[in-house]
């Protein structure tokens, strides 16, 4: 009776997420990998990120009073809409947010795969200076660093290049009338990640959880981040750090 129960929930919640055609793609393949295996725990992220996030959820939601209540998030640098994910499977799960990216084609897909989700092509930067935003065959590692495109170039062919005016991610939160507090930002935009955090005023809106790549991130020396740094002086702070990946939670939170 409870199996037919959560049945029940995840094919109503996937009825309001999805069209009808992935909400039945997604509840058989779900139905289907409980049969074969009833503790499977999936993930979608690339280096199991959105389990991190769910663990933070969990425990200090509950434990701690973090607040999550608002099930929404902002992810910038969104990418694929489930593949590397950060936030697909808080979509499934009834979450919605702000999903931003330089590729229109991924955008495009979201806007197809996410209804829920507000889906925008564009580049976050603290700065409205021309900015040139490289497209490589591997989507997942293009950007605007210079340095980090010198890098990638060796191991990734270019597909296009274009001059794009960037938007603060303060101006895109006020266009699409984020929520003030929300639970989750997520950036990921391949060594450009201090110009998009440092173009959000942190004193307006509030983001219980922030994951953050800091590829190259020192733990034992955290103050020589700048990163680390920016988001201590709006009272976050660090509490776990995995693979690239830092996790920031609001001090006030814990």
């Amino acid at each position: 009776m409870a199996k037919i129960k959560t049945i029940q929930k995840l094919a109503t919640n996937y009825l309001q997420q999805f069209n009808l055609l992935n909400a039945t793609r997604f509840l058989f393949l779900d139905i289907l990998a409980k049969l074969f295996d009833s503790n499977l725990i999936p993930s979608y992220s690339q280096t199991g990120e959105d389990r991190i996030i769910h663990a933070i959820i969990d425990i200090y939601g509950k434990w701690e009073k973090a607040d999550f209540s608002s099930q929404y998030y902002v992810e910038v640098g969104c990418n694929e809409p489930i593949k590397y994910s950060n936030t697909f499977d808080l979509y499934k799960r009834g979450w919605k947010g702000l999903c931003i990216d330089g590729n229109e084609l991924l955008i495009n897909k979201f806007k197809k795969l996410r209804p829920n989700d507000t889906s925008v092509c564009a580049i976050v930067s603290n700065s409205k200076d021309e900015i040139t935003f490289t497209e490589f065959s591997d989507s997942g590692v293009s950007s605007v660093n210079q340095q980090h495109i010198e890098e990638w170039k060796k191991y990734s062919k270019i597909v296009s290049q274009k001059k794009i005016t960037p938007i603060s991610l303060n101006e895109l939160l006020d266009q699409y009338q984020v929520p003030k507090q929300f639970g989750l930002l997520s950036v990921d935009v391949e060594g450009h990640d201090f110009e998009v955090l440092s173009s959000i005023n942190l004193d307006i809106y509030q983001p219980t959880l922030i994951i953050v790549e800091m590829t190259g991130f020192n733990i034992s020396n955290v103050d020589s981040s700048n990163i680390f740094k920016y988001l201590k002086n709006y009272g976050y702070k660090i509490i776990a750090f995995a693979i690239g990946n830092a996790y920031f939670l609001r001090s006030n939170s814990i």
